[in-house]
């Protein structure tokens, strides 16, 4: 059996911080922009910050920025050719002041930030280590802006997959952060979080657990017990914790967001759907079905009525809930779950994604225990396939799928196939 990774929120993955915010807003395509972290508090300056400040006001109607302004307005109009032109023109007004002029760091940075919301990070990528260069140079390496040119840098490396990259460049954007936020240390919390991601996404539980738990106890120092965040720290650590092993610490974290996120945000809302997904599967993983399986409807319930906002979630909620019966032989229901998590991933991600492959590989558990092994045998091998194309022969998930497969064809008696697949993994390393 396999399940769908869950859903985790530790944030949201932010859109990259411009240089000089103020006045390079955000230059996202609206379809592409996502949803940004809390936004932090003026940092306490130490004495070395105060004799870096940056004389953003004086630059408002100087050459380079009318430049950066008239590109944003461009690319917000869907006109990019104009756009990327304006912004160039920006960079190459902006370095008339020297090649190392903080100036220039911000036309880069937003040319960087076009390119990457465009989905060009091979472009991006060396304007935000240059950027990085200038201002580790002009401002110094722990200064707030060189801190949020690392995370820029971090966000394009975690878009692209790239965890071993992304981990140094949060490191550096977290140590910018602890010096400047020293007194408004619940800005820490979003931060941190993303951080805790890099760790959760590459399968390393444990360091994940101990950022969270750190954001948590700041959570609930500088907010309170009862905090809408602190509820979303208890959420994050829940599924870590979950993923991790640990399915006590689990439970009672899980639930503890749960009676938050209840009483602050009603029991319809998508916040409680996502809790409440999480804490079925862990009742499911202690073998509660009961429990698991009311938790999971409930849900659904929730999540039925915001379909079109959350059709992933609900494809991966579906998917959880069909292995649910299908464990209790309840192979209808499952069946029906299977099916309609099936055509949401094939809707959304397409028939070759990794999550399409997961829900087929459960439809075919269910088609080998209702003894229906023409079409399992089908289902399994389409998955595996589907799995090494997308993820690579070795990545667990195509480890697991094979390994399910051979023992598939061995308890069915189809020992031809089953010595080609061994032929084909034998020949492979």
């Amino acid at each position: 059996m396999l399940r769908t990774l869950p859903t985790i929120a530790l944030g949201h993955k932010t859109k990259p911080r411009l240089f000089l915010c103020l006045l390079v807003p955000a230059l996202l395509h609206p379809a592409q922009a996502q949803e940004s972290f809390s936004p932090v508090l003026e940092p306490a300056k130490s004495e070395a910050s105060r004799n870096q400040t940056i004389p953003t006001p004086t630059w408002k109607n100087q050459a380079w920025n009318k430049s950066i302004e008239r590109g944003q307005a461009l690319a917000e109009e869907g006109r990019y050719l104009q756009a990327e032109n304006s912004l160039v023109e920006a960079l190459k007004s902006a370095e008339k002041f020297g090649l190392n002029d903080p100036r220039v760091a911000a036309c880069l940075s937003s040319l960087a930030h076009f390119y990457q919301a465009r989905g060009n990070r091979e472009a991006a990528e060396p304007l935000y280590l240059r950027t990085i260069k200038i201002l580790e140079s002009s401002l110094g390496p722990e200064h707030i802006e060189t801190g949020n040119a690392w995370l820029n840098l971090a966000e394009l490396y975690r878009g692209a997959d790239r965890f071993s990259e992304a981990e140094p460049a949060y490191a550096r954007w977290m140590q910018s952060l602890e010096t400047s936020f020293a007194a408004n240390r619940a800005s820490l919390i979003s931060p941190i979080n993303s951080f805790a991601l890099i760790y959760y996404l590459e399968g390393r539980f444990e360091p994940s657990i101990g950022l969270l738990e750190k954001t948590l106890s700041i959570a609930e120092e500088t907010l309170g017990a009862r905090h809408a965040q602190t509820a979303d720290c208890l959420n994050d650590l829940g599924v870590v914790y979950a993923a991790g092993g640990r399915p006590a610490k689990a439970e009672r974290t899980l639930r503890r967001a749960l009676d938050i996120r209840e009483e602050m945000l009603g029991s319809g809302d998508l916040a409680v759907a996502r809790t409440l997904a999480h804490l079925g599967e862990v009742y499911r993983s202690r073998l509660h079905f009961a429990e698991a399986e009311r938790t999971l409807v409930r849900s659904l319930s929730i999540g039925e009525k915001h379909e079109a906002s959350w059709s992933t979630e609900l494809a991966t909620l579906l998917n959880n809930l069909g292995e649910t019966y299908r464990v209790q032989r309840r192979f209808e229901e499952a069946e029906q779950l299977f099916s309609r998590s099936r055509k949401i991933w094939e809707t959304v991600s397409g028939p070759d994604h990794p999550e399409t492959a997961t829900t087929l590989h459960n439809l075919a558990s269910l088609y080998r225990d209702q003894g229906r092994f023409d079409e399992a045998a089908g289902l399994f091998r389409r998955s595996l396939a589907v799995f090494e194309k997308a993820l690579g022969r070795g990545h667990p998930k195509s480890l697991m799928a094979r390994d399910a497969y051979q023992r598939f064809l061995a308890d069915t008696g189809r020992a031809g196939e089953a010595l080609r697949l061994q032929a084909k993994v034998t020949n492979s390393n």
